[in-house]
């Protein structure tokens, strides 16, 4: 009968070891016994079919004995070089192609230093003033609308006129319609309007207040007559002349045109005749003075009523002339039934002479002589005190020059 075996010995089964862990009596461990019950079936394991065997495609013969070259296919790309990845932070950049700058790498970012409080301040209340422009402007442009049109001043025209040249329209925003070019509108297309004022008046009126002119002389020039304002705007050309209307000799307006100023050739005449017209418009005196003639511009002469020939002389100082000889007539100093010539050539010195002498306004300019023995009176105005007359003829020798100028020529 054969004996049992020992049982196998570990390797820690030695002697001297002791295992502290080990609650055993000393007897080698029982191993656990599987409970008694029914054992689960194994599952079915799908069988798997064995892959076709590829059949060997016979290689063509050549002639030459050589392999013959693969099929033609999608060619392979090229294998790039391992690059390393990017840093956190930092872009994907690619290697320089040929014939191209490498690119510069990116610079850092330097940090801006704080805004100033003083500087922060001033850009909130910029933004501030900026929001509060913007609101006043939507306000505007929402609330103050057109609601009537009025026409005051002159009414020289229809206001149905004036209101279809202005083209304003009710709903128009009363603060962004403009002005400057209807004022150019209606003094060029009815010339006898001196002047235009648009008026806005919140909310919603819009006022056109008109200033109007009148005629003030005519010029007669290629066959027709211009009849003129005092402003030099021609009003109207007619061709025939008007009575009760001062009438300009010796003027050739060019390119004359209803709505525009007068433009003369000569600028010399051009200046005298507007220094003439603004002062005998200033002292509303146009319906008084019924002629002027500038044909010779050394020897200018206004006529008076018909019966007084103003003359002139040259254009210094016309105004001045003008002025003086208008206080002479309207003061009394000549009679209003006297006819004559007022000089006022030498005004300059607040002094004229006045000779009485019938005189005819058809006629050229009367010019008293020594021969005719005419009597002159001389009339002296100081602006501090009354006009004085002084009695004088031509007879008399004159006063001749001051006693340190000799009246004989040196060595004569």
């Amino acid at each position: 009968m054969a004996k049992p075996r020992p049982p196998a010995r570990g390797v820690w089964d030695e002697e001297g070891f002791v295992d502290i862990s080990s609650h055993s009596t000393g007897e080698p461990p029982q191993r656990a016994r599987p409970l008694k019950g029914p054992s689960p079936k194994p599952r079915p394991q799908p069988q798997q079919r064995p892959a076709p065997a590829k059949r060997p495609r016979p290689a063509p013969s050549r002639p030459d004995g050589r392999k013959p070259p693969p099929p033609p296919g999608r060619p392979k790309r090229p294998t790039r070089p391992n690059q390393p990845r990017p840093q956190p932070g930092q872009r994907n950049s690619r290697p320089p192609r040929p014939g191209e700058k490498p690119k510069r790498p990116p610079q850092p970012r330097k940090r801006r230093p704080p805004m100033k409080k003083g500087l922060r301040r001033l850009l909130m209340l910029g933004t501030l003033l900026a929001m509060l422009a913007v609101t006043c402007l939507l306000a505007i442009s929402l609330l103050f609308k057109i609601s009537e049109i009025t026409v005051t001043g002159d009414l020289v025209y229809q206001t149905q006129d004036i209101l279809n040249l202005c083209d304003y329209q009710i709903g128009d925003n009363l603060f962004f319609v403009t002005t400057a070019d209807r004022v150019k509108k209606l003094k060029s297309q009815l010339p006898y309007i001196a002047d235009v004022d648009i008026r806005r008046h919140i909310p919603g009126t819009l006022e056109i207040h008109i200033t109007g002119t009148q005629i003030a002389c005519s010029i007669y020039t290629e066959g027709q007559w211009l009849y003129v304002s005092g402003e030099g705007k021609i009003l109207e050309i007619q061709a025939d002349p008007r009575e009760g209307v001062m009438r300009i000799e010796g003027l050739s307006p060019k390119n004359p045109q209803v709505g525009a100023r007068v433009q003369l050739e000569d600028k010399g005449i051009e200046e005298a005749y507007s220094q003439i017209l603004a002062k005998i418009v200033e002292l509303g005196a146009w319906g008084e003075f019924t002629r002027l003639d500038i044909t010779d511009p050394y020897n200018i002469t206004l006529w008076y009523q018909d019966r007084v020939e103003c003359k002139l002389g040259n254009g210094a100082e016309l105004d001045y002339k003008v002025q003086f000889g208008y206080k002479l007539l309207r003061e009394g100093h000549i009679g209003p039934e006297e006819t004559g010539v007022l000089d006022l050539s030498y005004a300059d010195v607040r002094r004229a002479g006045f000779t009485s002498q019938a005189v005819d306004p058809s006629s050229p300019s009367f010019k008293p002589s020594e021969e005719d023995g005419t009597g002159v009176s001389y009339l002296e105005w100081d602006d501090d005190t009354e006009l004085q007359e002084d009695e004088e003829t031509d007879s008399e020798e004159p006063q001749g020059r001051a006693n340190d100028i000799p009246d004989t020529p040196i060595g004569g």
